[in-house]
């Protein structure tokens, strides 16, 4: 048999559970000592997040008008919601009127079939404000989408943003499976994940000069720390043009 490689990330993630495991049975006496103390921690390596530069936005989501997955990612772009976040928004949650968003559930797959869910953290949970932009293109949206049969989808709790002509919610698997080939149909060079639209949205307030703390609330981050980590990139490169610019005086 053919042993496979075990990324050291998952390695990770395995030690802070079985950690968290132990140290639970060390709290109600169980053990004495968390083996998971004796032994050295995985390395986590960082992975390059993928984004589109700021600039460059409005361009590619003008190629992609038209395709099946235009409308998803233009929202994605705007709001930086996760994917599953997007597949289960209902129109019950966004208020035009008041230009928000409230994000509190997520489309997932379990046990093979398509589910609501509630988020699992009071981060996640969180109210989105909305661009002019964005209104315009959520009304437009919402006047012009027609669901031709919506079969087992007929109850209005279940009148999804995003869908099939039947109704059906687009499944998260499959707009982070399809993206890529999309964005290459559509003659899009730029090819990023789709969860690269939400580094996307982080990025372009960055730049805007958008306090860390209103992103990391904004993204539904656990910390201001995991976000400022993150995408730490963009403020070395805002660090460097604010150099440049104070450069000129010295």
């Amino acid at each position: 048999t053919t042993e496979k490689r075990i990324s050291s990330n998952t390695l990770l993630k395995t030690h802070r559970t079985f950690h968290l495991a132990l140290k639970h049975a060390q709290q109600w006496q169980l053990i004495h000592t968390n083996y998971c103390d004796l032994v050295n921690k995985p390395k986590e390596l960082k992975k390059e997040i993928e984004y589109w530069e700021p600039e460059k936005v409005r361009n590619i989501l003008k190629k992609m008008e038209g395709h099946i997955l235009f409308d998803i990612t233009y929202i994605a772009c705007h709001t930086g919601m996760r994917v599953g976040e997007l597949c289960g928004l209902r129109w019950e949650n966004v208020d035009l009127k008041k230009g928000t968003i409230n994000v509190v559930e997520q489309l997932q797959r379990e046990n093979g079939k398509l589910k609501l869910s509630k988020l699992k953290t009071t981060n996640s949970k969180r109210l989105i404000t909305l661009y002019p932009s964005t209104i315009e293109h959520l009304r437009t949206l919402q006047n012009t989408t027609k669901i031709v049969d919506l079969n087992k989808y007929k109850n209005k709790e279940d009148d999804f943003v995003f869908h099939w002509e039947d109704g059906r919610p687009f499944d998260p698997h499959y707009v982070s499976q399809k993206f890529k080939s999309s964005l290459d149909y559509c003659g899009i060079k730029d090819i990023i994940s789709f969860h690269g639209t939400r580094h996307t949205h982080a990025t372009l307030l960055l730049k805007a000069g958008t306090s860390p703390k209103v992103i990391s609330k904004r993204l539904g981050h656990s910390n201001v720390a995991f976000t400022q980590d993150t995408y730490v990139h963009v403020n070395e490169e805002i660090q460097k043009e604010e150099t440049l610019k104070a450069a000129k005086f010295l």
